[in-house]
C-alpha cells in the first residue's frame, strides 16, 4: 500500500479515508453542496463561494480517489444524484463551467472506478445519456472523463452504440500515447487548469470494460490495438500494467480470428514468461489468457448438436456407475441465490457441483476438471455472467467438450445475446 503525506501527517490512504468517514467528512456532502450551489449560477464565476463550491470538489475527489470506503459512504449520503443534477444548469462550453464539471465528473469517475457495484445508482439517475453529450465535446480532459466513466457504467446496448462513436478508436489512439511516454501516461488537455494525466492503466482499463461487447472487441483489433496492448507485457511497464494487459489479451481472445491474430503476433512466449510472476494476479490473468489463446488449438471438435440432457444422463451414468454430476456455472455476485437452486436439485436426487469458495490457485484447472466431470451445465444468465471472463471460458469450454448446456435466466428483465 503507497504511504502518502497528508498535511502533517504520513499515512495509509485507507487511514485517512477512515478518518474523513469517521469525523463526518462524507456525511457532510449533501449540506455543504446545498449551501453552496448559488453559486454556480452563471455570473459567480469570480466570487469566493464558486471558489469554495470548487475547492470542496477538489477535496472530495482525492478522498474518493484514495479510498474506497470514502466513495461507498458517499453513495450512501445521495451524492450521485446530486452531483449530475448539476449538468442540467452548466454549459460544458463555457470555460468558467469547466473548472466545476472537472472535479464532478472526477468524483463520479473515481466512486465507479474503485467499486464497479454502484452502477445502478449511476444509470437510475440516467448518466449515460447525460455523459453522452460531452462525448463530441472539443475539450479531451471532459471527453475523457467521461468516456471512463461510460466505460464502467453501460450495458449492452449501450456499449455497442459508444463504439460506433468512435470511442474505440479514441481511447485506442490514447492508450498509445501513453505506452509511447517514460511515465506511460497521456496528457489529458492543454491550456486549462487542474491539468493532469491519464494512465496506461486508466486507459486500458476503460477498454477493457467497453471490449465486454463482441463488437468493440473486433473494433480494438480492426484498429491494431493488439500491438500496442502487448507492448504492456514487458518488463519496463509495472505488474498492474502488465495484469491488465493479459487481462485483455483473455478478453479479446475469445473472437476467434482475434484469437489466431493474437498468436500470429507472438505474444504467447511474453505470456508464458510472466505466467511464472511472484504476483498472484497477476500469474492468473496470464494462465488465463493462455487457456483462452491456446483453446482453439485443441483437438476436441465441437458437436454440431449437443446431446439431449436425459442422453447426457443416461451416458454419464453408464460411464460413471454413479448419479451423473450436473455443474453449476454462476458470477460471484449470484451465489446466494444459486446455493438454493443447488440444494432443489440436491434434494431431488441430483449430484451437483458448484464453486462456493471463490476458486483460487489454478482456478482454470478446477474449472476444467468441472466441465469435465458433469454431464450438463446449468448455466446461470445476468448481465455480469456475460461480463465475466471467467464464466465466458466456462461457458465456452463447455460448449467446445459438447456438454449439454442449460440456460437459466437469473436477472429479471436481462436478454442474453450471446
Amino acid at each position: 500500500m503507497a504511504i502518502c503525506g497528508w498535511g502533517s501527517i504520513s499515512c495509509d490512504q485507507n487511514e485517512i479515508g477512515t478518518y474523513l468517514i469517521e469525523n463526518g467528512y462524507a456525511a457532510l456532502f449533501p449540506r455543504m453542496w446545498s449551501a453552496l450551489q448559488k453559486f454556480t449560477v452563471k455570473g459567480n464565476w469570480k466570487s469566493q463561494g464558486f471558489k469554495n463550491l470548487t475547492d470542496m470538489l477538489k477535496g472530495y475527489k482525492y478522498a474518493t480517489n484514495i479510498s474506497v470506503d470514502f466513495g461507498r459512504e458517499l453513495v450512501k449520503v445521495g451524492a450521485i444524484p446530486l452531483l449530475l443534477s448539476a449538468f442540467e444548469k452548466l454549459d460544458h462550453n463555457d470555460k468558467h463551467a469547466y473548472e466545476l464539471i472537472n472535479p464532478i465528473l472526477g468524483n463520479l469517475h473515481n466512486i465507479i472506478r474503485v467499486n464497479n457495484s454502484h452502477r445502478p445508482y449511476y444509470r437510475k439517475e440516467n448518466a449515460v445519456t447525460i455523459l453522452e453529450r460531452f462525448l463530441d465535446s472539443s475539450n479531451i480532459e471532459l471527453k475523457m472523463f467521461s468516456l471512463l466513466i461510460l466505460a464502467y457504467i453501460v450495458e449492452e446496448d449501450d456499449n455497442k452504440h459508444l463504439g460506433d462513436k468512435g470511442v474505440i478508436e479514441f481511447l485506442v489512439n490514447l492508450l498509445k500515447a501513453a505506452v509511447s511516454t517514460k511515465s506511460h501516461v497521456a496528457c489529458r488537455s492543454r491550456g486549462l487548469s487542474s491539468l493532469g494525466v491519464y494512465s496506461a492503466m486508466e486507459i486500458l482499463d476503460g477498454l477493457n470494460h467497453l471490449a465486454v461487447n463482441d463488437d468493440n472487441k473486433v473494433a480494438i483489433d480492426k484498429i491494431k490495438g493488439i500491438p500496442i496492448i502487448t507492448r504492456m507485457l514487458q518488463e519496463e511497464f509495472t505488474v498492474e500494467e502488465q495484469r491488465l494487459a493479459a487481462e485483455a489479451l483473455w478478453n479479446l481472445a475469445f473472437i476467434e480470428p482475434i484469437r489466431q491474430n493474437i498468436v500470429e503476433k507472438g505474444v504467447i512466449p511474453a505470456l508464458e514468461k510472466l505466467q511464472n510472476s511472484e504476483n498472484p494476479d497477476l500469474r492468473q490473468a496470464c494462465v488465463s489468457a493462455l487457456w483462452q489463446i491456446k483453446s482453439g488449438d485443441q483437438t476436441t471438435s465441437v458437436p454440431n448438436q449437443p446431446p439431449k440432457y436425459e442422453d447426457a444422463v443416461s451416458q454419464g451414468a453408464q460411464s460413471q456407475q454413479q448419479t451423473p454430476r450436473i455443474m453449476i456455472s454462476y458470477q460471484w455476485d449470484s451465489q446466494e441465490r444459486v446455493m438454493q437452486i443447488r440444494d432443489k436439485l440436491t434434494a431431488a436426487g441430483y449430484e451437483v457441483w458448484m464453486d462456493v469458495t471463490n476458486m483460487k490457485g489454478d482456478i482454470l484447472h478446477a474449472m476444467a476438471q468441472g466441465v469435465e466431470n458433469s454431464v450438463a451445465i446449468l448455466m446461470c444468465m445476468s448481465e455480469k455472467y456475460k461480463e465475466s471472463r471467467s464464466c465466458r471460458s466456462e461457458a465456452t469450454y463447455a460448449y467446445k467438450l459438447g456438454k449439454t448446456i442449460v440456460p437459466l435466466l437469473l436477472e429479471p428483465g436481462y436478454q442474453p445475446d450471446g
